[in-house]
């Protein structure tokens, strides 16, 4: 919000306006990050790897917005190129009163960098979060307004029905969203998701550490932005009872997760349980290999804290991960199907006293980030 009330100033009076209206919440926010926020927690920094990805990240955001504010898949390109040629051919307003339209849609590619900069790590499907499409339509809306305005000025029969076209869309699109949405909570509340949902809710109210963006949702049942949302506002109920199985049982969908690079810091490398030590090759390094002679090869690994694992695969294919807790090994989750892509790619766990067993399809994957126990009757 500084930066947009900057940018109008900048554009109709000049940089030293510009510079008298940002100046002190800067100063403030400063002092701020300086005096408190230091040291704080913050997400996983973007390596350097990551960086390329960052157009995506926008590109995705904006268009993501604009397709399911419109409810036509594909529209959101083709308004970004018009609207962005349209506020270029009218550059000229830009320094009147119409500053506000231009700053604003200038404002919706440096949001999404600076989301992206510390959430791209999580891929460029987390830019198509609802709050963020929120923001996005916010800030396109004063531009949007003015075309429409200037075009029913010059044509005003095509600018109504311009104006009637677009409005009858969005007013489908809402119908056709909210029957979405009925049908995915109706058979949600009857099923035995109700108990993984809630074992869901009841981390994200604790603030548990999440391994997955808002965009990833539980199967049959709400995304957790929206599970988020609805926590807030008070519409999902968070005093119901829940067992530490569904808590396990929603650890799977929102605590594990595979990613292009290391969500996680570890602390203690996680462990390979002893029962799984013959079916693994120590290749030293903290670096293991699968050694199953059927091709299908198990690892089970102790993670005693949150972390991340490298995983090293030869070729692209499905594997499934079930967790339990350490105190009730025996006590697996169901199955969940994770896909390894070629090459490097980290395993994310962060449910901490936990054991996970990965089942891969192929005995060609390698795993590093992890410990070894020492042999039978040894201490490890």
């Amino acid at each position: 919000m500084v930066a947009l009330c900057g940018l109008v100033a900048l554009l109709r009076r000049g940089p030293v306006a510009a510079l008298r209206v940002v100046s002190v919440p800067a100063l403030v926010f400063l002092a701020w990050l300086v005096l408190i926020a230091h040291g704080a927690p913050s997400a996983t920094p973007t390596t350097r790897q990551d960086l390329p990805l960052l157009a995506q990240y926008v590109w995705t955001g904006i268009t993501a917005a604009l397709d399911g504010t419109t409810g036509w898949a594909g529209v959101g390109a083709l308004l970004v190129l018009v609207l962005s040629a349209w506020l270029y051919r009218e550059r000229r307003l830009a320094a009147g009163p119409q500053a506000l339209a231009f700053a604003a849609a200038l404002m919706v590619p440096v949001f999404f960098l600076g989301t992206g900069v510390a959430r791209v790590s999580l891929g460029a499907v987390e830019a198509t979060s609802s709050r963020f499409a929120y923001v996005c339509v916010a800030l396109v809306l004063p531009a949007a307004a003015l075309a429409l305005s200037r075009i029913s000025r010059r044509s005003p029969t095509l600018g109504r029905g311009v104006v009637l076209a677009a409005a009858a869309a969005w007013a489908v699109n809402g119908v056709a969203g909210l029957a979405v949405l009925t049908q995915t909570f109706t058979p949600f509340m009857t099923t035995e998701m109700r108990a993984t949902t809630l074992g869901a809710a009841r981390l994200i109210t604790a603030e548990a550490p999440l391994a997955v963006g808002d965009t990833v949702a539980l199967p049959d049942g709400p995304s957790v932005g929206l599970l988020r949302s609805m926590i807030q506002t008070g519409a999902f109920p968070t005093d119901l009872p829940v067992s530490r199985a569904d808590l396990l049982d929603a650890a799977v969908y929102l605590q594990v997760s595979v990613t292009p690079t290391a969500l996680l810091p570890t602390g203690r490398p996680p462990t390979v349980l002893p029962a799984y030590r013959a079916m693994v090759r120590d290749d030293g390094g903290g670096c293991i290999s699968a050694a199953s002679p059927t091709g299908q090869a198990e690892v089970g690994l102790d993670f005693g804290s949150a972390g991340s694992v490298e995983l090293i695969s030869e070729t692209s294919g499905s594997s499934s991960l079930q967790l339990a807790w350490v105190a009730s090994p025996a006590s697996l989750t169901a199955a969940r199907g994770l896909e390894i892509p070629a090459g490097p790619a980290y395993l994310n766990v962060s449910a901490a006293g936990t054991i996970a067993v990965l089942t891969f399809s192929a005995a060609s994957e390698r795993l590093c980030g992890v410990a070894m126990p020492g042999p039978a009757g040894a201490a490890p």
